[in-house]
């Protein structure tokens, strides 16, 4: 009986690893995990009209310059708060710095925009390896998409974690009993070994249950040589690709308009962070493109994301020296700007 329990065991982990879900999907599971205190990233936004090309020399595109800075150990207390800061151009110099946009939680990026939250959230998920906006753009417009906390049974997942955490210090004891033959503490007790036919039936009744409660939508399906992971909910579509999970294309319903995200062209920054270079936003009226030209972290906890906030600051604040006219010296009338992300 322990033996087959404990097949189960194994059985039910693996598939919990294998089997993707919405959310894990939109965590950007092919990246690293992210290993050190902070995440620099570059972003470029562009919009244009969504008949034009950005390639195109006439038509009008608008560009913002971003440098995203976000906290990324769960070790300090700054995680997962960040700063945005706002350049003129794609020096990404002191000099150019023209804005610092936020100094929050990630949870602090998402508005009344959906626009700018998909664009935010597409931003989170690449670089900070987070579903956190995409979870709550999905909950806001299907009402059959299910968080992991509501798909996951949370009695067999707690007996899974409890008993890969007793064959950890059973194997410790085991070495210890070997080095030192008289222990004095007690053996590791396994969570299987209840006592009482009430428990073990309860016990028995976890381990017959499903690891997901309800379904999570997603389908492996052939795309020409190819299986993929589908999802088709009636505000939600898109595909990933099977071996490494990387989207493909996402197809979201929203309240004002219909957007299609293509991410573009994965690459691999630092021989270890793989994320797509470009990613691909259109509506009925305009295109984006989410450019990421340089991405990479750093062991830098000797300063607050407040301290680097203030030296950002200080920056704009000599930068802001410089006349701000909306009339250029040639008497031109100068195009306003539109921030994409804020």
């Amino acid at each position: 009986m322990k033996v087959l329990i404990f097949s189960l065991l194994l059985f039910s982990t693996h598939i919990y690893a294998s089997i993707p879900s919405l959310e894990g999907l939109m965590r950007n599971p092919s990246n690293h995990e992210l290993d050190k205190e902070l995440v620099v990233a570059h972003i470029i936004v562009k919009r244009t009209a969504a008949d034009s090309d950005f390639n195109d020399d006439t038509a009008q595109v608008n560009t913002n310059f971003f440098k995203y800075l976000l906290v990324s150990s769960e070790n300090e207390d700054d995680f997962k708060k960040m700063i945005a800061v706002e350049y003129e151009n794609g020096s990404y110099d002191v000099g150019a710095v023209s804005d610092i946009k936020k100094a929050t939680r990630i949870e602090g990026l998402l508005t009344n925009d959906n626009t700018k939250n998909i664009l935010q959230s597409l931003i989170l998920s690449y670089t900070f390896n987070s579903s956190y906006g995409f979870n709550k753009i999905f909950k806001s417009i299907e009402e059959n998409y299910k968080s992991n906390s509501e798909l996951i049974n949370k009695d067999k997942a707690s007996l899974i974690e409890e008993y890969k955490k007793f064959l950890v210090k059973k194997k410790e004891y085991e070495e210890k009993v070997k080095e030192y033959e008289d222990v004095n503490t007690a053996a590791p007790v396994s969570p299987l070994d209840a006592d009482g036919e009430q428990k073990q039936a309860e016990i028995k009744n976890i381990m017959n249950s499903s690891l997901y409660r309800g379904t999570n939508n997603l389908k492996l399906i052939k795309r020409n040589r190819e299986f993929v992971w589908s999802i088709n909910l009636d505000n939600i579509k898109g595909e990933f690709k099977n071996d490494t999970h990387q989207l493909v294309f996402l197809e979201l319903h929203m309240s004002d308009d219909v957007y299609t995200i293509v991410p573009r062209s994965y690459v691999t920054y630092n021989g270890r962070y793989t994320l797509p270079k470009y990613i691909e936003v259109k509506n009925s009226t305009y295109k984006y493109l989410i450019e990421i030209p340089t991405y990479y972290l750093l062991n830098s906890a000797n300063k607050s994301i407040a301290e680097r906030r203030q030296e950002y600051i200080k920056f704009k604040e000599r930068n802001d020296q410089r006349e701000s006219a909306q009339v250029s010296i040639e008497g031109e009338e100068v195009q306003e700007k539109v921030n994409l992300l804020f």
